[in-house]
């Protein structure tokens, strides 16, 4: 599962700001999706690998804090996570358009619930709400680490019949 492996990264990486679509991929025709290229991850206690005060990172998959010109978190990337999960359900990440319109986005608008995009899916309203949370502004409102989004998502599904 994917929150678990970053729950294994997060022992040794913080704020890393590479998950996105791209670095998701499904393992070799199963449900497995894995974890790839973690080119911009910085390893704690090591200088980072931009200049300060510079973002890096797929806009798309931002979080809210990042573009803000905050330090990334754990919470960061689970910000990213959300957004990849989002892309898997609804196909497009929750914030499309100019970058303008994504920067705002994740600045200022509410993600459509999933269920409002694809009422047809039958998708509970616990994943709404999770994704919610999930893709707050406020990163003290999603979950504290990998392994507690995992186990979320987890719920979630085993409530999913």
């Amino acid at each position: 599962m994917t929150g678990a492996t970053l729950a294994l990264l997060s022992a040794a990486l913080i704020g890393g700001d590479s998950i996105d679509d791209a670095n998701a991929l499904r393992a070799g025709g199963t449900e497995r999706i894995v974890l790839i290229d973690f080119g911009f991850a910085s390893l704690e206690g090591m200088a980072g690998v931009t200049q300060q005060g510079m973002v890096v990172g797929s806009l798309s998959y931002l979080a809210p804090e990042r573009l803000r010109g905050e330090a990334a978190s754990e919470r960061s990337d689970l910000y990213a996570l959300a957004v990849v999960l989002y892309e898997l359900l609804v196909g497009k990440p929750p914030f499309v358009g100019s970058d303008v319109s994504v920067i705002n986005g994740h600045l200022e608008q509410e993600a459509p619930p999933p269920s409002s995009l694809i009422p047809t899916a039958g998708l509970p309203a616990a994943l709404d709400e999770l994704l919610a949370r999930s893709l707050a502004k406020d990163p003290a409102r999603r979950a504290s680490s990998a392994k507690a989004m995992a186990a979320e998502i987890e719920a979630v599904a085993r409530g999913w019949s």
